[in-house]
C-alpha cells in the first residue's frame, strides 16, 4: 500500500511544538522519552486486521509517520520516505506473556527511524497488545487518544475491509486553542515567575553513574481495594489523584525522612486537554503541563490528615490554571532557535545533576478507557500506562486506571538505582493505599 497515492493531503514536513522539543531533549538527558501501554484481551485478536490498523492509524495520525529533525533554527517534523518498509506491528507467540511484555516494555524505541512500536504478545491463555510511542511526539493523554484511534480503524476494518480513515493533519498546536479558552492573548502573559519550582531539597536515592539497565516496576491495586480508596476520597472531599499523592508523600518521607516542617516539592502532571471541549485534543499531541506541590513532612501524622493538607494544597493550585504556567514556559522555547533552546534546556539539567538532588513526579494518567473497551469482539480486560524512566537524580511515579483496576509503575535504570530501593518504595506505597 502506497500512502501517498492512497491518502491525499498528508503532508511532508509538520511543525513541532515546543513540549515536542523539549521531550526530544530529554531524552538525551533527562529520561528516555518513551510512553508505553499494555493492554490485555480475553479474545483472540486478529492478526492482520490488527497490523493494518497500525500501519492506516500511522497515516491517520501522520506524526507517528515521522521523524524528528534536528535543524539548528527550527527543528520539525518530517515524513518517512520509505514508511511502508518499517515493521509496525509484530506478533510474538510465547509460552510466558509476562515475561515477553516485561522485555518489550524494557527494550529501546529508535525515534530516529519510528515513533510507535506495537507488538501483539500470544500465549495459550491470552492475547496482549503492547504499544510504545515516543514522547517527543505524544504525552500520556496522547497515548490513551491513539489507542482510541486504533481501537476505530480496528473496528472499522472488522465491518469493511477496504475502510480507509481520514488524515489528521491539524495535531499540532493545541496549546493555542488553550490559551484562547483562557483569555491568555500571548503565553508570556501565562508564564509567572512566582510558580516556579522551589530548589530542590531532596531526592529518591540513587548511585553516580550511568543509566544501564532499563527496569520496570508495577504494582496493581484491584477492583475492591481501589473501590475502598475511591470511597474514602469521597469522605475525606479528596480524589484519587490527592490519594496517590498522599501516599507518594509519606512514603517518601518514610524512605527519606526529611527535615520536619521544611516544605518538599512533589511535581504533578497536568493534562491540559481538561481546557478543551470534551478534553480532547486535535490529535494525537503533548498537551501537557506540572503544578508544583508542598508539603511537610510532620511526625507521627495519620494518612487522613497527610490526606487534608495534600487536599487543601491541590484545591489552591486548582484555582489558577494548573498546568498553563508550565505549559507557557515550554512554549517559549520556540521563541529561541532550536539549537539554542537545547543547550538551555542541558544546562538546567547539568545544574539538576550538579546540586545532586531532584524533586520526584508524579505523573497519574487516569482513566485510560471506558470499560468495554473493544476491538472488534475482543474486549480488553486490563489495561495499564507505562511512564519514561527516568536518568537519576530525577524520579518518577506514574499511574492509570482501567476498570476500577489502579495500576502504579516507576521506570528506572540500574545500577543508578537499586532494585532494592525501589521495591521498598513500592512495598510502602502500596501498603500506604492497601491498608485504608
Amino acid at each position: 500500500m502506497n500512502s501517498c497515492e492512497e491518502f491525499k493531503g498528508i503532508r511532508n514536513k509538520m511543525k513541532a511544538d515546543g513540549q515536542d522539543w523539549a521531550n526530544h531533549i530529554a531524552r538525551y538527558c533527562s529520561c528516555n522519552a518513551q510512553i508505553q501501554a499494555v493492554l490485555e484481551f480475553e479474545e483472540r485478536l486478529d492478526i492482520e486486521k490488527m497490523k493494518k490498523a497500525v500501519r492506516l492509524s500511522v497515516d491517520a495520525e501522520p506524526v507517528l509517520g515521522c521523524s524528528f529533525v534536528e535543524d539548528p533554527e527550527e527543528a520539525y517534523w518530517e515524513r518517512l520516505k520509505d514508511i511502508d518498509s518499517v515493521e509496525w506491528c509484530m506478533l510474538e507467540e510465547t509460552e510466558d506473556s509476562a515475561d515477553a511484555v516485561h522485555k518489550f516494555i524494557t527494550s529501546t524505541l529508535e525515534p530516529e527511524l519510528y515513533q510507535l512500536q506495537v507488538r501483539i504478545i500470544r500465549s495459550h491463555e491470552k492475547d496482549t497488545l503492547c504499544v510504545k510511542i515516543n514522547h517527543a511526539c505524544c504525552d500520556g493523554g496522547g497515548i490513551k487518544e491513539y489507542l482510541q484511534v486504533l481501537a476505530d480503524i480496528y473496528n472499522h476494518l472488522c465491518t469493511d475491509e477496504s475502510y480507509m480513515p481520514e488524515v489528521n493533519n491539524n495535531c499540532r498546536g493545541d496549546t493555542a486553542k488553550v490559551y484562547r479558552k483562557l483569555g491568555i492573548a500571548d503565553p508570556r502573559m501565562a508564564y509567572n515567575p512566582q510558580l516556579a519550582a522551589l530548589k530542590p531539597n531532596w531526592v529518591f536515592p540513587y548511585n553516580e553513574g550511568k543509566p544501564d539497565k532499563l527496569k520496570t516496576a508495577v504494582r496493581k491495586i484491584e477492583k475492591d481495594q481501589f473501590n475502598t480508596i475511591s470511597a474514602y476520597a469521597r469522605e475525606n472531599g479528596a480524589t484519587i489523584n490527592d490519594m496517590i499523592l498522599t501516599a507518594f508523600y509519606r512514603t517518601m518521607f518514610d524512605m527519606l525522612l526529611p527535615e520536619a516542617l521544611q516544605p518538599m516539592e512533589i511535581y504533578v502532571s497536568v493534562d491540559l486537554r481538561r481546557y478543551l471541549p470534551q478534553r480532547k485534543a486535535a490529535g494525537i499531541c503533548n498537551l501537557s503541563g506540572v503544578v508544583n506541590a508542598r508539603v511537610e513532612r510532620k511526625e507521627g501524622e495519620t494518612f487522613s490528615a497527610t490526606l487534608r493538607r495534600v487536599s487543601t494544597v491541590m484545591n489552591n493550585l486548582k484555582r489558577s490554571n494548573p498546568g498553563v504556567h508550565s505549559a507557557a514556559s515550554m512554549d517559549l522555547l520556540r521563541t529561541m532557535k532550536y539549537k539554542d533552546a537545547a543547550e538551555a534546556l542541558m544546562k538546567i539539567r547539568k545544574r539538576i545533576e550538579d546540586s545532586g538532588k531532584s524533586s520526584p513526579i508524579l505523573s497519574n494518567i487516569g482513566g485510560i478507557a471506558q470499560y468495554p473497551f473493544r476491538f472488534g469482539g475482543s474486549t480488553v480486560t486490563d489495561a495499564y500506562i507505562i511512564t519514561p524512566a527516568m536518568y537519576s537524580p530525577s524520579f518518577m511515579l506514574g499511574a492509570s486506571t482501567y476498570h476500577n483496576n489502579l495500576t502504579l509503575c516507576v521506570s528506572y535504570y540500574e545500577p543508578s538505582i537499586h532494585m532494592g530501593d525501589i521495591e521498598k518504595f513500592m512495598d510502602i506505597l502500596q501498603n500506604q493505599l492497601s491498608s485504608l
